[in-house]
Order: C-alpha cells, then sequence, then structure tokens
C-alpha cells in the first residue's frame, strides 16, 4: 500500500514539474493595447503660408521610452495600460528620399493622454504646428505681384517663373516656367537685393519647403556671397524628378550652407529641357525659406 502511495505521489510530482517547466518554456503571451494614427495635419499662421505638408512617419515616445518610427497610416501595438502620455513627432522624408526619413525639426511634437486597454484601439488625430522662434526668410505663394525668383543666372530673358493661373495647387496662382527647343534652360535666383543671411546664427537647419509638379529635372540650389568675393559659389545638389501630380518635398540645405560657408545666400533653381521632347512645363508653389 505505502508503495502504491509513493508511485501515484511520484506521478503527481512528475506531472507538476512538467506542467511549471511548460509554464516557463511558452510563459503567458501579454495582451496589447493599440493606437491607430491615420495622418499628421499642420495648422498655420497667415505669415507662415501654405498649411500643406508631407509628414509621412510618426515617431513614437510613450511615457519617455521612444518605441519607434512608423509609416502614416498605422495601427500599433503597445504593451501597457491605463494612462499613458503619447508624444508623436513629425517625420519627413529628408530630400523626398526614403532612405532618408527624419523628424522634421520646425513642426512641433503633438503630445496627448491616452487611456490604453488590451485589445482594444484608441484612434490619434495628431496636429501639429510651426515650433515659435522660426525665422520665415522667404514665403513664396505667386498670389502677389512681387516675386522672389527675379535674378536671371542664364543670360536669356525668355527663361524665368511667371505667375499663371493655368494650373494651381491651391489660391489662385502658382508659378510657372516653360522649357522649349529655343529656350532649353532655365537658371534663376532670388533677387540679389534681398540675400538671406544668419541663417545658421541660432540653429544649424536650414530646408527649403515647396509643392511642385514637373515634366523635367529640376535642381535646388544657392549661390554663396562672401566679402571680397565678386562671383557668387554654386552649389546644387538635390534633384526633383518628373512628376505628374502635385508633391510637396522638404529640401536640407544644411550642408550646402556649410559647404559655401559665405556670408550670405541666394536660392537657385536650374532645369534643362530633357533629351527628346518639344516642350517641358514645371510648376512650383508654396516655396518657403526657413531656419531657426
Amino acid at each position: 500500500m505505502i508503495k502504491h502511495l509513493n508511485s501515484k505521489f511520484g506521478t503527481y510530482i512528475l506531472l507538476f514539474s512538467l506542467l511549471t517547466a511548460c509554464e516557463l518554456l511558452n510563459p503567458e503571451e501579454p495582451i496589447p493595447s493599440y493606437i491607430y494614427i491615420e495622418s499628421f495635419e499642420l495648422d498655420t499662421e497667415s505669415f507662415q503660408g501654405s498649411s500643406s505638408e508631407k509628414i509621412t512617419e510618426a515617431w513614437l515616445t510613450v511615457d519617455e521610452e521612444f518605441l519607434g518610427a512608423y509609416r502614416l497610416p498605422i495601427s500599433i501595438p503597445i504593451l501597457k495600460e491605463g494612462e499613458v502620455e503619447i508624444k508623436l513627432e513629425a517625420g519627413i522624408k529628408d530630400n523626398g528620399i526614403t532612405a532618408t526619413p527624419e523628424i522634421y525639426p520646425f513642426y512641433a511634437p503633438y503630445r496627448t493622454i491616452v487611456n490604453l486597454k488590451p485589445t482594444e484601439t484608441v484612434e490619434i488625430r495628431p496636429r501639429t504646428t510651426y515650433l515659435d522662434g522660426i525665422d520665415f526668410a522667404m514665403v513664396e505663394n505667386f498670389e502677389q505681384g512681387f516675386q522672389f525668383f527675379t535674378y536671371d543666372l542664364d543670360g536669356n530673358e525668355n527663361t524665368n517663373i511667371i505667375a499663371s493661373g493655368a494650373e494651381i495647387f491651391e489660391g489662385g496662382k502658382s508659378g510657372r516656367i516653360l522649357l522649349t527647343p529655343e529656350n532649353p534652360i532655365i537658371e534663376v535666383a532670388t533677387d540679389i537685393s534681398r540675400t538671406f543671411k544668419d541663417v545658421t546664427k541660432d540653429g544649424i537647419y536650414v530646408y527649403l519647403e515647396l509643392n511642385y509638379k514637373t515634366e523635367a529635372e529640376i535642381a535646388f540650389g544657392l549661390l554663396g556671397t562672401s566679402e571680397g568675393i565678386t562671383t557668387p559659389e554654386k552649389l546644387y545638389e538635390p534633384i526633383l524628378f518628373k512628376k505628374d501630380e502635385w508633391n510637396k518635398v522638404y529640401i536640407n540645405l544644411t550642408s550646402m550652407i556649410f559647404s559655401l560657408d559665405a556670408d550670405e545666400y541666394q536660392v537657385a533653381i536650374l532645369s534643362q529641357l530633357p533629351d527628346g521632347m518639344e516642350e517641358a512645363r514645371i510648376w512650383l508653389d508654396n516655396i518657403k525659406l526657413i531656419h531657426f
């Protein structure tokens, strides 16, 4: 009888050990809560120009813990429950390149408190504004009589940017460039009487924002002028490729600014009629030069 009881006890111990081992090897999985973000929206003041934006990612921090950057729209699982603080920072593609996502340094983070419950989804609709203290050195929307891009670099008065209502992004006008075999190249810069100085005085970032659609490649760059130098130094880097529909791009001029290391700058545009084409149109709108 004692032998039989010992046998049963041993069986129970073995079963308990197996169950415990299974729990250790396969612990109970935590159940996530979810937040859903459709898109970011931008609010602007009148002097800041258009509220057009192309915020492609949200950089997520929960209770001061950074969880990653997520392409929008997105449903994100979070292994927390109860009230948490959500911080979302607006992400863009630097120079329009998918491989270079960045937090846009001029947009304010969005913060909110949400109550998370396992399996449930909380929808967040983040809005952002430009940070205080930003210098909008240029806002060209082509709605007014004066235009910034009036400095002719190619020596051809027939290649210029005109304000046109034929193809607009928003408002009543956009800027148009027409390239033909007779006038195949445009190189133009912002007005020499309104050069940009001290663009890195209070920060390192300098960006050019714009909306565009184009039948030809466009290069954006800078002219840098310093005391004692009579001929401005040119530097072109980012190239925008053909786009059939209006697009928004954030061009990072920071590296060009430091490469030129000039006293003052002008923004320049360069484009050429593609081979085999009889004409090419370029449309521009809401060009902003901004820095701290």
